[in-house]
């Protein structure tokens, strides 16, 4: 009889500790992540090292991702829609999505971040992927218009890499303080 008065009172404080947890909003908290190469830079458009890569994919992100069966899902963009001769691409952006300094992501986020990433200087990586944007118009702070000199339907999956995600101008920059086995800066 004790035993199970123990075990009663033992699965109702655990029961109560549990749902405690859960009913607990969300706090901030820092982030400490043990890295086994240091990144080469923080900026998306122009990395390829595989340690870089693998940490821009948490701090940016693109317009829409691939999922575990490879299907293009919203990330930034809550919709998009193809013309029928596949030469206009129109985006429409999560009205929730915001930079992490609480700023609104707009249209004009996104025409920015693809004009860096077209324009020759940038040296961009996958800029070969995104050739076929003639033009981005910006109807309003929610829709994004790529206009396209080819139908390109694959430029829909390229929007998924985080070679090609939205950037605040002008991106992150990595300052490695000496010695270089210290952890990185991250500068605007």
């Amino acid at each position: 009889m004790n035993f199970s008065r123990k075990l009663l009172t033992g699965l109702a404080l655990a029961t109560a500790l549990t749902s405690a947890g859960v009913a607990m909003p969300a706090q901030a908290a820092d982030l400490r992540m043990a890295w086994s190469q240091d990144a080469t830079g923080l900026d998306p458009h122009t990395q390829t090292a595989f340690s870089s890569l693998r940490l821009l994919e948490l701090i940016y992100e693109p317009l829409v991702r691939l999922d575990a069966e490879l299907n293009v899902v919203p990330a930034i963009a809550s919709s998009w829609e193809f013309a029928e001769d596949a030469k206009t691409l129109t985006f429409t952006l999560d009205p929730n999505a915001k930079f992490s300094n609480g700023e609104q992501v707009t249209s004009a986020d996104v025409k920015a971040s693809f004009e860096r990433l077209l324009d020759e200087a940038t040296a961009a990586a996958a800029r070969s992927n995104f050739l076929s944007i003639a033009s981005i118009d910006t109807p309003d702070d929610t829709t994004v218009v790529f206009n396209l000199s080819t139908a390109d339907v694959p430029i829909l999956v390229a929007m998924a890499t985080i070679n090609a995600p939205l950037s605040r101008r002008p991106p992150l920059r990595l300052a490695l303080s000496a010695p270089r086995r210290s952890a990185p800066v991250l500068s605007c």
